[in-house]
């Protein structure tokens, strides 16, 4: 039995409780019936005057809609990939207006996709996982990277000095790369006979070129058998010697070696957000106390806009999934930092990357009768990688993508930091 007092106390409780169930319920339905109708608004009634058929020519008549509108650039690249457009002209040049024809709407399709691939990859990032998404891009055949990468096979921003970008002297997508090892070189005080571990290292360019310009022993680390079939090939052709190269996930890496330098290009994105900081406790472990730790990321600026979310749901698609670690430069920053790390210097090379990517595109351009030719790729290889290179040439070229150039050494009260001045 209870009393008269806690008799009302609960009759009150009850009765709240009721009523913020009911007007709950009412205000979910209200809010769902707000969005649903705000959705509908910005796909299917609101719409922008404007046509493709300046730009592009329609080869199916169910993209004869966008004659009078402009077409959200998601369904814009599909029909252009599945050759339901051709375009007028040079495409990375028509890009450049395109928002004369297009618009950056998330679609359908992009919410779809967030919900059903990126953020189930955010979360796993396992090395089955990791393994059938590096494989599936590394593993498509070397010549189709020749392609694009030329000579120097390095997938990575090269370095375009001065004379180069006021177009009195060009450099070259080899010496720009060259540049960039150089560079790399400088930033981590390579000495002969030092050991250096490169965790990504793609063909193995950086570490044969290490090898033999500085004398320090190399080891690469690739999860891509191609890559390494590659590799093998070179150190035979250029006679090489102290570039070895072990093909396995990057955390299969030996913990009973240290190493007086460690670099990591470009590869550190697909580690992911979720395995960030144990990426970095792995490094922190690898490397000698006194040594350095060179890391270039690929990342993005922190003002956000829509084009810059088009354009991450495109490649985390068709080019690059996964690769969610892929951040403004306060990610990396905070994550060295938190894992034991003290910043030695950043530079941002994000314009050197617009200047690669367009060399990229030039390159893959040149060579679209033999890519046309390949049984193996064809049209739709052709123009997919096509809108990649000129896609991305552009968004690094107005910012949206950058590229920071991180040294860092362990934050030790015995550290000698001068020995880096």
């Amino acid at each position: 039995k209870f009393s008269t007092k806690t008799r009302t106390k609960m009759s009150i409780l009850c009765y709240l409780t009721t009523t913020f169930v009911y007007y709950g319920f009412l205000a979910s339905v209200f809010a769902a019936v707000c969005i649903a109708l705000l959705f509908t608004w910005y796909w299917k009634v609101r719409s922008f005057p404007g046509t493709i058929e300046s730009h592009f020519e329609i080869k199916n008549e169910k993209m004869a809609k966008w004659r009078k509108e402009k077409i959200p650039i998601y369904y814009l690249h599909e029909a252009y990939i599945n050759q339901e457009v051709d375009v007028k002209g040079d495409l990375l040049k028509v890009l450049e207006e395109r928002e004369k024809f297009s618009t950056f709407t998330v679609t359908p399709e992009n919410m779809k996709f967030f919900f059903l691939n990126v953020v189930p990859e955010f979360f796993v990032h396992s090395k089955s996982q990791d393994r059938a998404q590096i494989c599936d891009h590394y593993n498509r055949g070397n010549e189709f990277f020749h392609w694009f990468l030329g000579d120097a096979m390095t997938y990575t921003s090269g370095i375009y000095h001065q004379s180069g970008l006021n177009g009195t002297k060009k450099t070259d997508l080899y010496q720009a790369q060259v540049n960039k090892m150089n560079k790399v070189a400088a930033r981590l005080h390579l000495k002969e006979g030092e050991e250096l571990l490169d965790i990504g290292c793609g063909w193995g360019t950086w570490i044969r070129y290490a090898a033999k310009t500085f004398g320090v022993k190399a080891t690469g680390v690739t999860i891509s058998k191609e890559q390494v079939k590659w590799h093998k090939q070179k150190v035979i052709e250029e006679e090489s010697k102290n570039a070895n190269m072990m093909c396995m996930d990057y955390r299969e890496i030996p913990k009973d070696k240290k190493y007086d330098k460690i670099s990591c290009l470009e590869m550190s994105e697909h580690v992911g957000v979720w395995k960030y900081k144990s990426f970095v406790r792995q490094v922190y472990n690898l490397l000698k106390d006194d040594g350095l730790f060179y890391l270039q990321i690929a990342g993005l600026r922190m003002t956000c806009y829509f084009e810059d979310i088009c354009w991450a749901f495109f490649m985390d698609k068709y080019i690059f999934p996964g690769a969610d670690a892929s951040l403004p430069l306060t990610f990396p920053i905070f994550m060295l930092e938190t894992g034991g790390f003290e910043i030695n210097s950043v530079q941002t090379i994000g314009v050197h990357y617009g200047l690669t990517l367009h060399a990229w595109y030039d390159l893959w351009v040149s060579n679209k009768a033999k890519i046309l030719k390949d049984p193996k790729y064809g049209v739709r290889w052709y123009r997919l990688w096509e809108w990649f290179l000129a896609w991305s040439a552009i968004i690094a070229k107005q910012g949206t993508s950058a590229c920071f150039m991180i040294i860092a050494h362990k934050n030790l009260n015995t550290q000698v930091r001068y020995q880096w001045v």
